[in-house]
């Protein structure tokens, strides 16, 4: 719809988009309803907008892998998340192989 019309010729311009999987590390492990909003910090978010692979698992037909990327500050594993063109499935794995290659994450914190 709206979002890919928009998104989607700024992502034909580069192999790959890059972005959190997860825009926050406090999302309780027993979440199970996706409806309602979460409380972060004392803060309501709606989770599709946490959650940022809602968008291209769901609805662009656009390959999408998650690499780690460190540690929060408080210890939680982190990731990014790859997403290419549709179809392009050989970019995304070839981007995730050169950042796993070249950056180590196990020391990052963020």
């Amino acid at each position: 719809g709206q979002t890919w019309a928009e998104f989607g010729p700024q992502l034909a311009r580069y192999d790959a988009f890059l972005c959190p999987t997860v825009g926050s590390t406090e999302i309780a492990a027993d979440v199970h309803d996706w409806v309602d909003p979460i409380t972060v910090d004392g803060v309501e978010h709606d989770v599709n907008k946490v959650i940022m692979t809602f968008l291209f698992n769901g609805f662009s037909r656009c390959p999408a892998l998650s690499v780690p990327s460190g540690l929060s500050g408080d210890g939680v594993p982190t990731g990014i998340q790859i997403v290419g063109n549709p179809y392009d499935d050989k970019s995304v794995f070839r981007v995730a192989q050169t950042l796993e290659g070249r950056v180590d994450f196990g020391k990052i914190r963020l």
